[in-house]
């Protein structure tokens, strides 16, 4: 994580040397949970709710792509930016 940075954001991250994953920050999570239930339960709403539901959830698709560790075919490369934190063991406070 950047020095600057005094919280993780929503994107790719990795402990130590540990694969990347993804953290999702919670006023992040709102929205893809409500864009999510959207188009489950597509009766009932606009097309103007669709489109931004499927707008959100194509930002979640490229926040989990980014995290991924294996190039995909047919996909763009996968960018490196990534949070870098500490050893998970370090990281956490048992």
């Amino acid at each position: 994580m950047d020095d600057e940075q005094t919280r993780p954001e929503t994107g790719g991250m990795r402990f130590g040397d540990d694969w990347r994953g993804v953290f999702i920050r919670g006023d992040d999570a709102i929205n893809y949970y409500l864009s999510l239930v959207s188009v489950i339960r597509s009766k009932g709403t606009t097309e103007t709710e669709q489109l931004i539901a499927l707008a959100q959830l194509t930002g979640l698709a490229d926040t989990l792509y980014r995290a991924c560790q294996t190039q995909l075919p047919n996909l763009p490369p996968i960018p490196t930016e990534c949070q870098e934190m500490k050893p998970f063991e370090e990281a956490v406070k048992r």
